[in-house]
């Protein structure tokens, strides 16, 4: 009976010896980690505070701006003084299209009514037609834009 005693103790005595040894990895884990998730929410904080101060609003994942009305084809409105309307794409549609090769935009002066397509985009050998929003003249594009479209 002492042999089983023996073992049972010795077992104990290891088994309490491996429970000390994670507990003390896990107590420096979590020290080591303490500093990063800190600098990770910093971050996160400066990045949804810029994001308010240009008038985003982080939903479900997207960056929406606010005081814009949007649209079924992922554009965004926002109205100008003099009944203008300033046209540009979401964040969805920009996520979808994140290195544009090519863009075809409207020329000024051109009609375009709304669901018909207006501009063209061409990324990764993808390509999509963005449709008018609204119906109207265009009196102005971004001629950078079209030049450059990936800044």
């Amino acid at each position: 009976m002492t042999p089983l005693l023996d073992f049972l103790q010795a077992s104990g005595v290891f088994l309490a010896g491996l429970l000390v040894r994670l507990l003390f990895f896990l107590t420096i884990l979590a020290a080591a980690l303490v500093p990063i998730l800190i600098v990770y929410a910093i971050a996160r904080g400066i990045l949804a505070l810029h994001r308010r101060q240009q008038g985003m609003e982080d939903v479900e994942g997207l960056a929406l701006a606010t005081r814009r009305f949007f649209t079924k084809g992922h554009a965004w409105l926002r109205r100008q003084i003099g009944g203008r309307l300033t046209v540009g794409l979401d964040d969805l549609a920009q996520r979808l299209f994140p290195q544009l090769a090519w863009v075809e935009l409207p020329r000024i002066g051109a009609f375009v009514r709304e669901g018909e397509p207006a501009v063209r985009l061409r990324s990764n050998g993808r390509e999509a037609f963005v449709p008018a929003p609204v119906t109207g003249y265009v009196v102005a594009v971004n001629h950078r834009l079209a030049r450059k479209p990936v800044s």
